[in-house]
């Protein structure tokens, strides 16, 4: 049966943490209200895996030595709104 799977990868290691992982039924995919719910589903997943690997980053990053982590180029990037980064 055809399945989606969203995971997230742990840099530097081995291990993939799933955040979905779901069965899907070609019938199910003609009710709107079916497809509407799988795209919030997936939504949800994919954020909860960019959350477990930003929190990743940080936790290598504050994890070096702090002369090697003062440089701007090693810290993770801050998320702004499109509206922000363009006014910036």
């Amino acid at each position: 049966m055809p399945k989606i799977i969203v995971q997230t990868e742990i840099p530097g290691s081995d291990t993939a943490l799933r955040t979905l992982s779901e069965r899907l039924v070609a019938d199910n995919l003609d009710s709107l209200h079916y497809t509407a719910q799988l795209i919030e589903r997936i939504t949800w997943a994919v954020a909860d895996a960019e959350a477990l690997e930003s929190r990743t980053e940080t936790a290598e990053v504050d994890a070096r030595p702090r002369a090697a982590a003062a440089t701007i180029s090693d810290r993770p990037r801050e998320r702004r709104p499109m509206s922000a980064a363009i006014s910036a």
